[in-house]
Formats: C-alpha cells, structure tokens, sequence
C-alpha cells in the first residue's frame, strides 16, 4: 500500500502549500512516511428477520358485524400464511406478492372477492374513518395517489399487515411517521 504522501492529490495539496509557504520565506519541515491504516476485518452481520415484529392480532369486539367476527379468523390466518414472503411487483404467491396481490389473495381465499390493483381496491366497499380488523389502508407512496394497501389486523394498536417492497410481507404501524405522512384513508370491504 502507498504511503499517504505518494498519493498524487497529497503531492498536489504539499507542493503547493510549500510553494505558497516559501513566497512567505517560510518552509514547511520534513514529515516523517505514514502508512495508510489497514482496515479491520469485519465479521459478517447477521441476517436480518423478515418479520420484525408479531403484534398482538385483535379479535373483533362484539360491536362488529357478524359477517366480519365469521370472516376475521380466516382473513387473519389467510393474511398471516405470506409473513415473510418477498415482495415481487405483480407476484401473487408465496413465492413472491406485491401488496394488492397480499389483500386480494387474502380475502379471494374467504370468498369475497375485490380487485386486482391498489387504486381499483381504493374504490371498492364504504370510505371509514373508525378502523377495525379487516379494513383495507391504503397510502400515497410514490406522490401520485394511491399506490400501495395493507390490511388492518388489531384496530386498537392501528397495526396491519402488508408487502414492503423493501421488507417483503410483515407487520407495520400506522403510528409510524414514514405510514402517518403517506396515508390516504381506509375502505371497509365486510361490513
């Protein structure tokens, strides 16, 4: 490895100090060679879960409909089977699912069935304000309206499920600033 004095920037940057020095009538002493340190070997991190965390998934209250209290079990176990699944733009499997495709397969798998998209998913079923288990979120990620959905599953802690395009399929909250600045609103597709 070079010494720091032999790369030719630091050669540059002495010349001219010593040049501008000696306009002074002033030099600059002889510096001693110094070897540039040798990185330390870094062991390898550790893989990071796919999943960070595992809320505490809400049964509905009594107040909720009695489609949704027949339906939530399997929405939530539909849901739930994709954890850690990698996210695919246009996937639609274990293999590989993109965000829409994670709420559409999840309730295609009850028998209700929704559209294909997120922006089409945003049309279908009754705009609420009061989230419960089961609503469909959706947000603005991409400064062009909707662009992504996730799937309320404990409406109390506002958390839900949904395909991070960065994460895969996990666990997030809406409290997070990142969700909190991007959200559009919710859309009840059981009632």
């Amino acid at each position: 490895m070079d010494a720091v004095e032999d790369i030719p920037v630091v050669k540059d940057v002495q010349k001219k100090t010593t040049d501008a020095l000696g306009k002074f009538g002033l030099g600059i002493p002889s510096m001693p060679r110094v070897q540039a340190p040798k990185p330390s070997p870094r062991p390898a991190p550790a893989p990071k879960p796919r999943v960070e965390e595992t809320p505490v998934v809400a049964t509905p209250e009594a107040g909720h409909s009695p489609a949704l209290k027949e339906i939530w079990p399997g929405l939530d176990k539909a849901s739930a089977s994709y954890l850690g699944t990698p996210y695919v733009w246009g996937g639609a499997t274990h293999q590989g699912i993109d965000c829409s495709a994670l709420t559409q397969n999840t309730f295609s798998e009850n028998r209700v069935k929704i559209p294909r998209v997120s922006r089409d998913q945003w049309k279908t079923g009754d705009k609420v304000e009061n989230l419960r288990e089961g609503d469909l979120i959706f947000f603005n990620t991409m400064g062009a309206g909707v662009s992504h959905v996730a799937m309320v599953v404990n409406a109390k802690e506002k958390k839900f499920i949904h395909a991070s395009s960065s994460k895969g399929v996990m666990y997030a909250d809406l409290d997070n600033k990142w969700f909190g600045q991007r959200y559009l609103g919710a859309r009840r597709v059981v009632r």
